[in-house]
């Protein structure tokens, strides 16, 4: 088992990552009805391991296992 990068979390298995993050242009409603509509995504290219808390909650990728 690994660590998870998000949490640190070691008591479970990890799956790889890569984290997203959802971006809002200036001035844009911060409603969380909006958000998804009007967000753009970034997409790191740093390789994470995630727990599934982790997964479940937060936007990401999953990664080809190396």
């Amino acid at each position: 088992m690994a660590t998870c990068t998000s949490c640190g979390r070691s008591d479970e298995a990890t799956t790889p990552v890569h984290r997203v993050y959802l971006v809002l242009p200036d001035g844009a409603p911060t409603d969380p009805s909006s958000i998804e509509h009007l967000a753009r995504t970034e997409v790191l290219d740093d390789d994470e391991d995630w727990c599934s808390t982790c997964c479940e909650q937060y936007p990401h990728v999953t990664r080809a296992a190396t």
